[in-house]
């Protein structure tokens, strides 16, 4: 059967609940059509145990604690082994038919379940990740549901049944899940509690608010950032998808937005350190889009700058300065101060061993102790070491600011922050409510008295170089055989094939599904019969 197929791709799609996936996956389809391919969407959902619904919100809150429920049973990336199965077994049918087939995967909702995608089907898989506004969202849901006059009271009861039936203890309350993820409900009297349901099933989309499934739950801000291609569904969708598939088939004119290469750059920066907990990378940028500044988090020396040996092997070993960064330490500074502070109030309180670790990791987001420079803050002190002014610019960082760097970066000038990862320690949203907008396409100018937080969109710098390489045989047309010295014509069309998939054949990663499903490998020859 695998002889009849040609460059398998596999979509992943990842995203809120206010997310339209059918929206987004029709627009995919139809661009992957004009290429020749037949398009299967696998909808995880559909895997799932039917329960009669007691309301439009017990369905949505059925569905999040069945799948996270079977998540702590077999694991976080059981729907994934799903999906697996499901590929493995349509195969046979569908490649009688065509020799092009997509499977649109939606929708993914934890890390482990895209890993496990990317590590089975490797370039066959592309992760998309859809950002959608807040407010948006809200529309979106509040018309797909249709709560009616459903109380938080009803729905509360109703989760308390689900979570019964699950063997499950009682969920986080609605009220205190909303506040946990910092939605402004400064006019929660006048919210009606349609509106706060709407918001909690979206807070518990987001991050999982059960606390017994935690570990197992959907955790869509880890998910979101470690996709390969982000896209913005509120705003010129079509155009966004239409990029995103010129750029899997090579479009050898493709080039990197600003954003794409500047955020590119920053993660660039970040691999230049050696902290012990994440590597962060900022760049900072000017209005007529250069770089001026860049930074990384580490241990800064005296004199400025940050301790680095760059000198290549094949040199002469010169006398440095003694290496003063966490890893040449005994011990992480913060790490041991914060289990001192916990002893000392579990000593103090008179707490068991098990309420003073449940202690340590409640105070685990304090970084107080930290002998690392942030990168934000290294990028700021980068422009002021070389006399560079940052008042307007806009930083590029990896991972989203704490709250300390958001307050430097306040009082420096920076108008804008753009973003890739998450970072749920930062409480920089709360404690500068009334000075950060976090949106897309937001202009700084019209909104003085504000610093402009903004998502990335576009190619992660994980995919960058795969995506923007060329050489010139692919830009170059060839007449008998020669360069002709002309650019190439290039269009999509059923003969186009995906980038770096041009002998890439399912049998390179069947074996990873068979192992997937099985538990153990197989004989390939009986494929190819």
């Amino acid at each position: 059967m695998l002889n009849n197929i040609e460059n398998e791709l596999m979509i992943g799609l990842a995203g809120g609940l206010g997310v339209d996936f059918d929206l987004v996956s029709n627009e995919i389809a139809k661009h992957l059509t004009k290429a020749g391919y037949h398009v299967e969407v696998i909808r995880i959902a559909d895997n799932f145990l039917q329960r009669k619904k007691d309301s439009n919100f017990s369905a949505c809150y059925w569905k999040m604690q069945y799948g996270t429920k079977q998540r702590q049973i077999n694991g976080n990336d059981f729907w994934a082994k799903k999906v697996i199965n499901k590929i493995f077994s349509a195969r046979q049918e569908l490649s009688q038919k065509y020799k092009k087939i997509a499977y649109i995967i939606r929708s993914l909702k934890n890390k482990q379940e895209l890993e496990l995608l990317s590590n089975v089907y490797g370039r066959n898989f592309t992760a998309i990740s859809i950002f959608s506004e807040q407010e948006v969202s809200l529309k979106f849901l509040d018309k797909k549901l249709s709560l009616g006059r459903l109380t938080i009271t009803d729905a509360q009861q109703q989760m308390r049944q689900i979570n019964s039936e699950l063997q499950l203890s009682v969920d986080m309350d609605i009220q205190s899940a909303i506040e946990l993820f910092g939605y402004d409900l400064a006019d929660n009297n006048k919210t009606s509690d349609q509106q706060k349901l709407l918001r909690f099933l979206l807070s518990k989309d987001q991050e999982e608010t059960h606390p017994e499934l935690k570990k197992y739950g959907q955790n869509l801000f880890k998910c979101y950032s470690i996709a390969n291609y982000f896209v913005y569904q509120n705003k010129n969708l079509t155009r966004q998808i239409k990029r995103f598939v010129d750029l899997l088939f090579n479009d050898p004119f493709a080039e990197p937005t600003f954003e794409e290469y500047f955020m590119f750059c920053a993660q660039a920066a970040a691999y230049r350190s050696l902290d012990l907990d994440r590597q962060v990378g900022a760049v900072i940028v000017n209005s007529e889009h250069e770089l001026v500044a860049s930074g990384f988090n580490d241990v800064s020396k005296v004199g400025g700058g940050h301790f680095a040996h760059h000198d290549h092997p094949i040199y002469d070993i010169k006398e440095q300065q003694v290496d003063q960064r966490d890893f040449k330490q005994e011990y992480d500074y913060n790490h041991k101060y914060l289990d001192q502070i916990a002893n000392n109030i579990a000593k103090k309180l008179h707490l068991e061993q098990q309420e003073q670790a449940v202690l340590r990791e409640e105070i685990r987001g304090i970084t107080e102790f930290k002998r690392s420079t942030h990168a934000e803050m290294s990028a700021l002190l980068d422009a002021s070491r070389r006399g560079v002014a940052v008042r307007g610019c806009t930083i590029y960082v990896n991972t989203y600011p704490c709250h300390t760097c958001t307050k430097h970066l306040i009082a420096s000038g920076i108008t804008k922050v753009v973003f890739l990862h998450p970072y749920t320690k930062s409480k920089a949203r709360e404690m500068y409510l009334g000075m950060i907008k976090h949106g897309l396409l937001l202009d700084e100018a019209a909104q003085p008295g504000f610093i402009i937080f903004e998502p990335f969109l576009g190619v992660s710098p994980n995919r960058f170089i795969l995506t923007f390489a060329n050489d010139k045989d692919t830009r170059l047309e060839l007449e008998n055989g020669r360069e002709n010295g002309k650019p190439t014509a290039w269009e999509i069309n059923e003969n186009s094939i995906p980038r770096a998939l041009k002998e890439r054949r399912p049998h390179y990663y069947i074996c990873r599904e068979w192992a997937i499903i099985n538990n153990n490998l197989p004989d390939m020859s009986t494929f190819y019969r």
